[in-house]
């Protein structure tokens, strides 16, 4: 008998393994439901690896940054064909066509350029702002003696039981 349950025990845990376990893929698959992934690095005209490089996928409100090697990801993408905006301060803006096809990874390498165009100045200015206050609560005045000798005057000793004052 006791062995009888113990074979049911088993039977039961193996198909709730098998459950847990299974139940993530298929609703994956459920998520992407036919979607593809760009998946790219972007380096600079040297061939280093652009870090914190804003990449768009146009027609979509999707914006990754490139991680430290250059390397970015957009996941989930239906298929049909989009335009990657590139952008770093100092290099030239890039747009490169990608076609995204089902259930695959589209791969893209970008190259950046140094551009030559130079930023303008820039200048801040403020004016008086007629909301904050001129005065707090929280600002007292000192006196300049105070200021002078910020540390208490010490007193002698008695000198016959060497305590201060008696």
């Amino acid at each position: 008998m006791h062995r009888k349950y113990c074979k049911q025990i088993c039977k039961l845990l193996f198909i709730l393994t098998l459950i847990i376990f299974s139940t993530p893929v298929i609703f994956a698959n459920d998520i992407e439901d036919g979607n593809g992934t760009i998946k790219g690095k972007v380096t600079t005209s040297d061939g280093s690896a652009a870090a914190a490089v804003s990449v768009k996928l146009k027609g979509s409100k999707k914006v990754v940054a490139t991680e430290d090697d250059g390397t970015f990801i957009f996941k989930n993408i239906k298929p049909g064909n989009y335009q990657l905006e590139v952008s770093l301060v100092g290099y030239e803006e890039v747009l490169q066509e990608v076609t995204v096809i089902e259930k695959t990874t589209t791969s893209v390498a970008i190259q950046l350029t140094v551009t030559n165009k130079q930023l303008e100045e820039v200048i801040v200015s403020a004016s008086n702002n007629k909301l904050t206050k001129k005065e707090s609560d929280y600002v007292a005045k000192m006196s300049l003696k105070n200021l002078e000798n910020p540390q208490p005057e010490q007193q002698q000793a008695c000198s016959h039981c060497l305590l201060t004052p008696c």
